[in-house]
C-alpha cells in the first residue's frame, strides 16, 4: 500500500521509495518532522542535519572540526587558512602561522579573526590563541601578572595586574598590604 508519509515507527527512504526501520544510506539522517531520510551536506559522510555544520563524520580528504568537515587535512602544528568558499566547501591551504590579523586556534587548527574563548590571549610571536593564567578572566599574557579582568570570585589589582581571591564575609581586603 502506498502512503504519503510512512506510519510510525517507519521512515521514508528516498533511494528505495520504501518505508524502512532506518535510513539505508550512511550519508543520510532522519528528519523527524517529515519522517523521511534526507541527504547530509556533501562534505559529511554522516550527520544529524542538512547543514555543513551538522556533520558527525567526514569523507576522505576532509577533517572533522567540531561538527564541521573542512577540506584538506593539515598536519599539526599547521593551520588551515580558508581562501575561498565553493558551494559551501572551504577551500584553502595549510600554513605554519596564521597571517596578521588572523589568529590560530590550536584545538581546531583553523585561522580565525579572533580568539573564540574569553579567557585567551593572542601570543604575539606565534599568532596563536593561548589560555590565560587560571586566576584571570581576561589577560594579555599567560602569567598571573598579565590579568586585565578577574571573575567575580577575585578582586583585580591594577598595580600588579593580578587577581586576588575575595575575602570571606565579614573580612575586607586591603590592597596596600
Amino acid at each position: 500500500m502506498c502512503h504519503q508519509t510512512c506510519p510510525y515507527p517507519l521512515f521514508g527512504e528516498n533511494s528505495t521509495q520504501m518505508c524502512e526501520v532506518s535510513c539505508k544510506k550512511s550519508n543520510t539522517y532522519i528528519d523527524v518532522l517529515s519522517r523521511i531520510c534526507i541527504s547530509c551536506h556533501a562534505s559529511c559522510s554522516s550527520c544529524s542535519g542538512p547543514s555543513m555544520m551538522e556533520c558527525k563524520s567526514c569523507y576522505t580528504d576532509y577533517q572533522l572540526v567540531g561538527s564541521y568537515c573542512r577540506y584538506t587535512k593539515c598536519v599539526s602544528p599547521q593551520y588551515f587558512l580558508i581562501t575561498n568558499e565553493i558551494e559551501n566547501f572551504s577551500v584553502g591551504t595549510c600554513i605554519n602561522y596564521c597571517p596578521s590579523p588572523l589568529v590560530g586556534l590550536p584545538e581546531s587548527q583553523i585561522c580565525f579573526a579572533s580568539c573564540q574563548k574569553i579567557n585567551q590571549y593572542i601570543d604575539p610571536l606565534t599568532r596563536e590563541c593561548k589560555d590565560c593564567h587560571s586566576s584571570c578572566l581576561r589577560c594579555n599574557g599567560n602569567s598571573s601578572t598579565n590579568c586585565t579582568e578577574c571573575d567575580n570570585s577575585c578582586i583585580f589589582s591594577p598595580s600588579s595586574n593580578s587577581c586576588t581571591p575575595r575575602c570571606a564575609i565579614p573580612l575586607f581586603y586591603d590592597p596596600s598590604i
